[in-house]
């Protein structure tokens, strides 16, 4: 899976032409979003954003980032990424390719039906329930022992 995002990494850097990986999504997402805070991102041994992993945001920030996923790619009335790729993005895996639910980088719990998360590299996690309209984020160093999505579920469950 990293070698493929890797290359998928490579593949857009080539395409955006002269815009590094940072550069678009600052213009894309960070601007539109008012994010309150610079993000930095990891970069590889040759100066290029590592695509798999290594964004590294406030909590602020990582919430708006779950709201326009939960909101269907809207943020106030604008359309910043498109609803049917959002859609596509919670989509269980009808081809059986993933031994777990996971899509575009979404992890579905229970198809979807628990929440849908986001993993980061060292245990950051950013969940959302459209069922109950709530985000969560943790931030962290280490995964640790705690089941944070099943937290994040627990907490949704008591506001549907």
């Amino acid at each position: 899976m990293i070698l493929i995002l890797k290359i998928l990494g490579f593949i857009l850097t080539r395409v955006l032409k002269n815009i590094t990986l940072s550069e678009y999504l600052e213009k894309k997402i960070w601007k539109p979003l008012g994010m309150e805070n610079d993000a930095s991102w990891l970069i590889d041994s040759k100066g290029m954003e590592r695509a798999f992993v290594g964004i590294n945001a406030t909590a602020l920030d990582y919430a708006k980032i779950g709201r326009l996923v939960l909101n269907n790619g809207n943020w106030n009335g604008k359309q910043i990424i498109q609803k049917d790729w959002i859609e596509k993005s919670f989509a269980k895996d009808s081809s059986n390719a993933s031994p777990i639910d996971y899509q575009y980088q979404w992890y579905l719990k229970d198809g979807g039906e628990k929440g849908i998360y986001a993993l980061g590299y060292r245990g950051q996690v950013i969940y959302f329930n459209k069922e109950s309209d709530i985000v969560g984020v943790r931030l962290g160093k280490k995964h640790g022992k705690m089941d944070w999505d099943g937290l994040f579920h627990l907490i949704s469950e008591k506001y549907k």
